[in-house]
């Protein structure tokens, strides 16, 4: 939903080879115990490095955990934040 969507995007950072990116939203589904929310970044030629700041629920829940996932040009990494590390950076 679209509130979803603008909360997410106030909470959630990119930067891709020090130029902050626009998110476009996706979808969302939820399994079991977590909801997935897809994001797209267009216009972008190659990555090499992803910084991230993702402080979706935390400021709500102490343990809440948050995986970014990249699958870019076919190379899949991910980062797992949460309240402590809300900050971190990918290299592809």
């Amino acid at each position: 939903s679209e509130w979803v969507s603008r909360y997410i995007l106030s909470k959630l950072d990119l930067t891709i080879d020090g130029v902050e990116c626009s998110l476009q939203f996706q979808t969302m589904a939820d399994a079991l115990d977590a909801t997935a929310c897809l994001f797209h970044i267009t216009d972008i030629a190659a990555i090499e490095t992803v910084k991230v700041r993702n402080e979706i629920l935390t400021e709500l829940i102490d343990d809440q955990a948050n995986i970014v996932r990249f699958d870019i040009a076919g190379q899949k990494k991910f980062l797992n934040l949460n309240k402590k590390l809300s900050r971190d950076t990918v290299q592809f």
